[in-house]
């Protein structure tokens, strides 16, 4: 009984945290789309990101 709330708890907690690593996702997608629209709209802010290093 105990073990199956504690399962329980350990997926709503795992949910909590897939939920909020997806929202995280899409935040950074809008900001990787809003940085390239700005990017595209302004050429002269030549900030080549192939030419950047690679992690």
């Amino acid at each position: 009984m105990h073990e199956s709330n504690l399962i329980q708890t350990g997926r709503r907690w795992q949910n909590k945290r897939l939920n909020a690593l997806l929202q995280l996702r899409s935040q950074c997608n809008d900001f990787f789309l809003f940085f390239s629209f700005c990017h595209n709209s302004s050429p002269n802010l030549s900030i080549d990101i192939q030419r950047s290093p690679k992690a």
